[in-house]
Order: structure tokens, then sequence, then C-alpha cells
């Protein structure tokens, strides 16, 4: 069921349909006409059916709206507007492959968007973290991050790791002095913030900790694994290499100087997302947080051999 709602003072022409890149969608009417009075509201029926199983082809389905302003004596044209029909789905994890996997990213378009929605995670401690491998570093690189003058990244500029978090009115950042990331070498990068502190840890080693605290402010903007985002919600700042591990957790998992990184880390209570690349579902990459917040994998990402 669609809703339409004329917020104008004239009347409006308007054809509703449901759309999909996926032809093996079947709709139910093809599409909707109708004219709303000023300030009126009209809600339209359709049915969806897709008889076909779930693989790497599988696009959502589209609201489509075309409308047309009906002025006194003439008719305008308003730009098109498109809306994903909301979406849950109840994946089975895929099997742990005998050999470690990883996410490509070509560092021009790749990127997995994780919507602000499936991640709520409450104000207070976070980690962010993953393991990360690059075949070269850019002068703005965006490894994992939401930000957009609010909420929390890492960012690898030049081959220097840098946790931010948005607490206050401004941004807390711990990171490194220098580069330490090297191109084709595996590393962990995890950002902490506990409250009282901000750190940046790589290689389980304690690289830099800003003392800061603070309400977090957060965004509705997309999480980007393998770039940051933009006012529009759209990526940029892409990263040109592999990505494992993504994991996200409302708590401050690491204290003191070093710990030991763990090549395939586990869900706890706090877990809000944990992607270990493991395979596919369809199109989409399992979170195994038991969240549910599968990311749609729709670009050119391939899962590859971490070793």
């Amino acid at each position: 069921a669609v809703t339409v709602t004329n917020p104008v003072s004239r009347p409006i022409d308007l054809t509703l349909a449901l759309e999909s890149a996926d032809s093996r969608w079947s709709v139910r009417p093809d599409h909707n006409h109708a004219q709303l009075a000023a300030g009126a509201s009209q809600t339209f029926e359709f049915s969806a059916s897709r008889l076909a199983g779930l693989d790497t082809a599988f696009r959502p389905l589209e609201v489509v709206l075309n409308t047309d302003y009906l002025a006194e004596t003439a008719r305008f044209n308003i730009p098109e507007v498109r809306a994903d029909v909301p979406l849950t789905v109840d994946l089975t994890a895929p099997p742990v492959p005998a050999r470690e996997r990883a996410a490509a990213f070509d560092g021009t378009t790749d990127h997995i968007r994780i919507e602000s929605a499936t991640i709520p995670v409450p104000d207070g401690p976070l980690t962010l973290e993953c393991w990360m491998r690059a075949r070269a570093f850019g002068s703005r690189v965006g490894l994992v991050a939401k930000t957009e003058n609010s909420d929390y990244g890492i960012f690898v500029n030049r081959g220097v790791p840098q946790f931010s978090i948005f607490l206050g009115d401004r941004y807390a950042a711990a990171g490194a002095d220098a580069p330490v990331l090297e191109p084709g070498t595996w590393h962990h990068v995890a950002g902490v913030y506990d409250g009282a502190e901000v750190r940046l840890y790589v290689d389980g080693r304690l690289v830099k900790t800003t003392e800061r605290s603070g309400k977090r402010r957060t965004n509705n903007r997309p999480l980007m694994i393998g770039a940051d985002v933009n006012n529009r919600s759209q990526p940029t700042s892409f990263f040109d290499g592999d990505i494992d591990a993504v994991r996200l957790t409302a708590a401050a998992v690491y204290t003191g100087d070093s710990f030991t990184p763990a090549r395939r880390p586990a869900a706890t209570d706090e877990t809000y997302l944990l992607l270990n690349m493991d395979g596919l579902a369809g199109p989409w990459l399992f979170d195994e947080s038991g969240r549910g917040a599968h990311p749609m994998v729709t670009d050119t990402v391939e899962l590859i051999a971490a070793d």
C-alpha cells in the first residue's frame, strides 16, 4: 500500500507504479493514475510476487511516482520520484569456507552499503574494526565510515589510519602520526570510544589516545565499507584493496596498550554488525550479529580468498 499526499494549493495528476531492474517480478496493477485535490491524500494498493529463487541478479522493487502540477492555464511536470520498497529478509548463515574470504574493492566505485536504520547503535561507547589489505592509498580514503558532520569512521589516507567520532560539538580523532599501513599486507585496524577517550589500535597495538567525552552526534547516512559517505548518502573516497571481518560493537571492546586481534571475530550481545565475508545468500552478505543488517551487494564487489 502506497499513500500519496498533495502538499500544494493546486490539484495534481499522478501516475504511480512499482518497477524493478529484475524482470522476474509480477506486479498488479501495472500502474495507478489519479488526480488529487489540494491537500488530499489517497492510498493505492499493489500485489507483487516473484517465483524465482534468490540469486545475484535479484533486485528489489521501487515505487515510481510521476506528477503533473495543474496550474490554472498550464500543466507543469514535477521531477520523477523513486523510493525502494522496504524489504526484510531472513537468511541462513553460509557455511564457513575452508579458506578465509574477504571482499575486494576496486578503489573507483566498489562499496558495501549498510542502511543506518539497521545498525541503531545507542549513544555511548563504540568499537569499529576490520581487517584490511590495500593495493594502494590515495590522499583521502574511507575504510569503514558514515562521517558527515556527525557519527564515526575509519580513514586510511596515504596509509595513515585515523578513527574519528563526533562527540558534543566536534569530532574527536585518534590517528597515527605517519604512514604505518603497508600495501599488500593484512592489518587489523580498530577505533574505540569508551566514554572518556578515543583510541586507535593497529594490529593490536595502541597507536594514539585522545581524551574526549560527550554525546555522540548521529546521522541517518548509510555506513559505507570501502568508502566514505557524502551529504547525498552516496559513496565517496573509495578504498583500493580487500576488507574482511567488519565488526561494529556498542562497547569498548579493547583496552590497554595491546591485544591479539582475532582473524575471525565473533558476535557478542552488544554487536550490531559483523561481516566475515563468508559468502552471499542471493545478493545479500550475511550479517552474523543476529540483528539482520544483511547488506545487499549490487556493485562489482567480489569475495576472494584472503590469503
